[in-house]
């Protein structure tokens, strides 16, 4: 979704995320889909449900300040926010599906060794609680965000027995994007996570597209 089209949705869209009924296609999956490659936005659906709302708080206080999220949820109510992350979680986890580095999950899956990721994010990691899930995000989305918390840009907890994270480089942040990206659970609430299929098809080039 381009910047242009993102206004003209706010201006025309009916409804908003403050009104009691949010519709999730309109108001959020149009944007938030598996296969989508425009700009790699995160996938939500399934994603754990503190962590969402935790983050659509600070999207609403312009801790996070990523265009359109904070305008669309400037005036939404607690309640809302929450029923949101509620529906949200409850959807099923559909993985990203993005085309497959092999050599950079193998060296993102060392750095995940080397910096403890699962001593919170879980041995699955599918997070728990505030914690996110990682497992069959979006690589570049991923890559941008463990970027972000390198340059300070985003705040990460300490990270216990692991590397801190303001160590990390762009590079070893898009390693980390490219494993993360390649882990699959094989059901819901199985503890069990691995490595998606190699998908050695060239990417269509229309494939995501609106």
């Amino acid at each position: 979704m381009t910047k242009v089209t993102a206004v003209l949705w706010l201006l025309l869209a009916p409804g908003s995320l403050c009104a009691s009924g949010i519709d999730l296609r309109s108001h959020c999956l149009d944007c938030h889909r598996p296969h989508q490659r425009r700009g790699e936005v995160p996938l939500i659906e399934g994603q754990q449900r503190d962590y969402l709302e935790h983050q659509l708080r600070r999207f609403r206080a312009r801790h996070r300040d990523t265009f359109p999220m904070s305008a669309l949820v400037s005036a939404t109510d607690d309640a809302t926010l929450r029923d949101l992350a509620s529906r949200l979680s409850a959807r099923a986890w559909r993985d990203a599906g993005a085309p497959r580095d092999a050599a950079a999950a193998r060296r993102g899956a060392d750095a995940a060794t080397r910096r403890d990721c699962a001593g919170c994010h879980g041995a699955d990691f599918t997070g728990i609680g505030d914690i996110a899930r990682l497992a069959g995000q979006h690589p570049g989305y991923l890559a941008r965000q463990i970027e972000g918390f390198g340059r300070g840009d985003r705040y990460h907890p300490p990270s216990g027995t692991g590397a801190p994270m303001h160590t990390i480089s762009a590079a070893e942040a898009a390693d980390l994007g490219a494993y993360f990206g390649t882990l699959r659970v094989v059901a819901p609430g199985n503890a069990e996570a691995e490595p998606a299929r190699e998908d050695r098809t060239p990417p269509d080039p229309a494939r995501g597209r609106d």
